[in-house]
């Protein structure tokens, strides 16, 4: 990313460079088989992760891989740090598979760990549509409130020009 254009341009600039490169490792979680598939490992990676094919440039300031400095960016932040797990998840799977068979009770117990972790990330994923679903909620209750106060105030002006108008004075133009 270039370091032209005001703080909240570059704010917004990395975020949707993050953005794009966690539908990136997304993508790279769909596929079947990750071997000799190159991905970063780390948030620092993925901060200088740079692919042309796919868009991906680098981000400039460390600080935007960091929660504590970067608090806008902490859902994306998250997000990528469960998709890296999983990666490199997948990927230990991948080359242990690879090398050679696991006992059973090895498979049974990487298998549970690849549960656990999707469940963990289920669990997450599912905190955050709640979430999202409460904040849809509140809305929707604010705009009723706000219809409800712009009817009473409607009602009102029509009740006091009615009043006017018994009192003889000339009727008000109504705004809308």
């Amino acid at each position: 990313m270039t370091k032209t254009g005001s703080n909240d341009d570059r704010k917004s600039g990395s975020n949707a460079m993050l953005e794009k490169k966690s539908e990136v490792l997304a993508e790279l979680l769909l596929l079947p088989s990750i071997v000799g598939i190159a991905f970063p490992t780390s948030m620092n990676q993925v901060r200088s992760w740079v692919d042309e094919a796919r868009g991906l440039e680098k981000i400039g300031s460390p600080k935007v891989t960091n929660k504590r400095k970067s608090p806008w960016n902490t859902d994306v932040l998250r997000r990528i740090d469960d998709q890296l797990r999983a990666l490199r998840a997948k990927a230990k799977l991948a080359t242990r598979s690879a090398r050679s068979k696991p006992p059973l009770a090895s498979q049974l117990k990487s298998a549970k760990n690849e549960l656990d972790s999707a469940k963990y990330l289920v669990g997450r994923l599912l905190s955050q549509v709640q979430q999202l679903l409460n904040e849809v909620h509140e809305l929707r209750r604010q705009a009723d409130s706000s219809e409800e106060s712009r009817m009473r105030a409607s009602e009102t002006a029509r009740v006091l020009g009615k009043e006017v108008v018994k009192l003889g004075a000339k009727p008000v133009r109504r705004i809308k």
